[in-house]
């Protein structure tokens, strides 16, 4: 199932992106809502894409200082193609504990696209729905 336009936005917040919403100038135009990104900003909301995913998600992974994996793999479900996503990740202030215990806690999403599968897991991991 593809994220919603609320959860996309969601995901995007939590990477850092800075959504700036448009405005009506009193000349009567409306401004353009823009994503402000590392790069600069632009005029539309960034693609649900594995380039943007690595772009803005993952790094976000590292700057929370969250130990991850991602991993997928494909499966047949009544005759149709679908893609597993797994997201592991530690919490870095008790990943020593955790793995001397041998315990993890992962996500795993099945979807018919590995993006949407992969976009699913990162989101779980970062805090989301």
């Amino acid at each position: 199932m593809k994220p919603t336009d609320k959860q996309i936005r969601w995901l995007w917040e939590q990477c850092g992106l800075v959504l700036r919403k448009g405005k009506i100038l009193e000349s009567g135009l409306q401004t353009f809502d823009t994503w402000e990104t590392p790069e600069g900003t632009i005029t539309f909301t960034p693609d649900i894409d594995l380039n943007n995913l690595f772009k803005y998600a993952v790094p976000e992974l590292d700057r929370r200082e969250i130990a991850y994996s991602l991993h997928s793999g494909r499966q047949v479900i009544s005759n149709t193609l679908v893609h597993h996503a797994e997201c592991w990740y530690w919490n870095s202030e008790t990943v020593k504990q955790m793995e001397k215990a041998g315990l993890k806690t992962r996500f795993g999403i099945t979807d018919k696209d590995l993006v949407v599968a992969f976009s699913w897991a990162i989101s779980k991991t970062l805090g989301g729905e």
